[in-house]
């Protein structure tokens, strides 16, 4: 292959690649583009962090997590609602005369002080958080 012969299969190699280049750029930048959204995982606002995205694997984690929150905050809603049917029920008993049953009013009694104390706790507790400490360097 002579020097001239090489540089006129060039030239001819211009000449066709002149027409086709705008499809070999379309072609190239799809690849691209389509290989960038294979490559990148689909993420949303955190439900537990909003400033912060997360992928559907740790977003479902969030919403398992938030739906057990629920059901433990509705099975003590359901404890305190038995709690005050049973306090209404042995009030009736014994305003109808009835006998009253020792066991039952040991366990209204019991659940009383449990509720009060645990409101006192929380009570005091929130008391503790307003008041100032004082550092060592205060108290000398």
């Amino acid at each position: 292959m002579t020097l001239q012969t090489l540089k006129n299969e060039l030239r001819n190699l211009k000449l066709s690649l002149k027409d086709v280049w705008p499809f070999a750029l379309t072609i190239s930048l799809a690849v691209v583009v389509l290989l960038f959204a294979y490559g990148c995982e689909s993420k949303t606002k955190s439900l537990l962090n909003p400033e912060s995205k997360v992928t559907r694997d740790v977003y479902r984690s969030e919403i398992d997590y938030l739906l057990t929150k629920a059901a433990i905050g509705e099975r003590d809603l359901d404890r305190q609602d038995e709690i005050k049917t049973l306090i209404f029920k042995q009030t009736l008993l014994y305003a109808e005369g009835g006998a009253i049953n020792p066991f039952g009013v040991i366990t209204t009694l019991l659940s009383i002080l449990g509720i009060g104390a645990i409101g006192d706790d929380v009570r005091l507790r929130k008391q503790r958080k307003r008041q100032p400490t004082l550092d060592k360097t205060d108290q000398q």
